[in-house]
C-alpha cells in the first residue's frame, strides 16, 4: 500500500526498495555516529529478511528511499507494539517526515488492535523529543534507558471515547504542554500520564496509570 502525503510518499518494504535504503543509511552515517561502513543492497535484503517487523514504512521522494520506520512486536512488555528504528536521511530534515512515518506507524497499531505503541531514543536525541511528544508519546522518567510510550491506540479502543473522537482531532485539538523532560503526575504514590483535548465544545482527558497502564476517562 502507497500513501501520497504531498510530493512525498510513504510505502511498505519490499526488496526492490533495498538499493535505496542502502544509500539512505549510507547518506544518514553522520547522524549516527560517523561510522564509515559502507551498507550494500545485499545487506539490506538479508537484514530485512531477518529483523522481525511486522512491517517496514519507508518514506520515498520520487525514487530517493528518505525516511525509514519499522514496526515491531514489543517483546519486554506484553500488549504494545514498538518502532525499533526510526530515520530521516540528513537533507531531508525539517519536512515532517518523521512525523509522517510516526503516524503512519500509530495508525498500523490501532488498526491492528494493539493497546501501546513504544519506542526507544538515546539520551542526547532531545530534539526529537517533541515530535514523539506531539505524536502522543510519553517519556517515562526512568534512569537506565529513554523509554516513551503511546497510549493513542488504547483511546480509539476505549467506546466512550469513540463519540468524542469523532469531533475532535486528537493531534491538532492537544492542549498537552511540550516539554523536553520526562513525563508523569504523580499522586499518591502513583505516575499518571494525562490527554487533554479541546475543539469548540467538545472537550476530553484521558489518563494512563504507569504500572498497570490503567486508564481514566472523562470527556463531555
Amino acid at each position: 500500500m502507497i500513501q501520497d502525503t504531498d510530493k512525498l510518499i510513504i510505502a511498505e518494504y519490499h526488496e526492490g526498495f533495498a538499493a535505496g535504503i542502502a544509500k539512505m543509511w549510507n547518506l544518514s552515517r553522520d547522524s549516527w555516529g560517523g561510522d564509515t561502513s559502507v551498507m550494500t543492497e545485499e545487506q539490506v535484503k538479508t537484514k530485512e529478511a531477518n529483523n522481525g517487523n511486522i512491517t517496514l514504512y519507508l518514506a520515498l521522494d520520487g525514487e530517493e528511499v528518505v525516511g525509514y520506520c519499522g514496526l515491531s512486536e514489543y517483546k519486554e512488555d506484553g500488549g504494545s507494539l514498538y518502532i525499533p528504528l526510526l530515520n530521516v536521511r540528513p537533507d531531508y530534515h525539517g519536512r515532517k517526515i518523521g512525523k509522517m512515518l510516526v503516524l503512519k506507524a500509530l495508525q498500523k497499531t490501532i488498526e491492528l488492535g494493539w493497546p501501546r505503541l513504544d519506542l526507544y531514543t538515546w539520551p542526547g536525541n532531545v530534539k526529537a523529543v517533541p515530535l514523539y511528544k506531539k505524536c502522543g508519546f510519553f517519556w517515562e522518567d526512568r534512569d537506565d534507558t529513554t523509554h516513551l510510550m503511546n497510549f493513542i491506540p488504547a483511546v480509539h479502543q476505549t467506546p466512550l471515547l469513540k463519540p468524542i473522537l469523532e469531533k475532535l482531532d486528537w493531534y491538532s485539538s492537544s492542549l498537552r504542554d511540550i516539554d523536553v523532560k520526562p513525563d508523569g503526575i504523580k499522586e499518591n504514590g502513583f505516575t499518571f500520564y494525562e490527554y487533554k483535548w479541546q475543539s469548540g465544545e467538545a472537550s476530553a482527558r484521558v489518563r494512563f496509570e504507569r504500572t498497570g497502564r490503567n486508564q481514566f476517562n472523562r470527556n463531555k
